[in-house]
């Protein structure tokens, strides 16, 4: 499976006040910090898949050298890598919604001979940190088929997008975002879209 994935990370810097204590060291936080896990990692998640683990473990076991960069380690070895989408899928769609202080979306299209799955999320603040993660799934076998992760530092905006050539059959996308309010406390949000069928041309 041939999986080309890029990675939009746009920010736009605000005068505010305030920081809380997570972005102090402002000028070690000012990164974007991107993985893209290619046939081999995904290989290898879909092996660590139902063994308790959580986010942190797995990224430190199929991509080390990326996950020493990140500053929210303790954040991702509190977070389980086992999702219960079964529980998210009962919300389907959730597309795209948007309230006072933020709005964010997710999607799933068919884009030239590929599958195009993106997320976003905009606040009407700058939040010290913003992450998502976006996985493509096979609805069939419940397997990963794609998967990237993207956080930015000093930011109200961030968007992820992917593209997929996975084998033929029905996918669905879903999300993670995770972000630090203006009081320090951490919020996550779940999202997924709705099912869609692929025909890969080149099968």
């Amino acid at each position: 499976m041939k999986v080309r994935i890029s990675i939009l990370l746009v920010f736009v810097l605000l005068l505010t006040t305030g920081i809380p204590a997570f972005a102090a060291d402002k000028k070690n936080m000012e990164a974007n910090n991107v993985f893209i896990a290619n046939d081999q990692q995904i290989k290898k998640m879909n092996e660590l898949m139902g063994q308790g683990l959580s986010t942190g473990e797995v990224l430190n076991i199929v991509c080390p050298e990326f996950f020493s960069k990140l500053k929210s380690k303790d954040e991702l070895y509190r977070e389980p890598f086992d999702k219960d989408i079964k529980n998210d899928l009962l919300n389907k769609p959730s597309n795209e919604m948007s309230i006072r202080s933020a709005d964010w979306g997710i999607s799933l299209s068919q884009y030239g001979d590929s599958l195009k799955f993106s997320s976003y999320r905009s606040l009407n603040y700058q939040s010290a940190y913003i992450n998502i993660e976006v996985r493509l799934y096979n609805d069939s076998t419940g397997d990963l088929a794609a998967y990237t992760y993207g956080d930015k530092y000093d930011t109200d905006y961030l968007k992820v997008t992917g593209y997929a050539d996975p084998p033929t059959g029905t996918y669905y996308a879903w999300s993670q975002h995770k972000w630090v309010e203006g009081t320090g406390h951490w919020t996550t949000m779940n999202l997924t879209t709705t099912d869609r069928s692929y025909v890969n041309p080149n099968e």
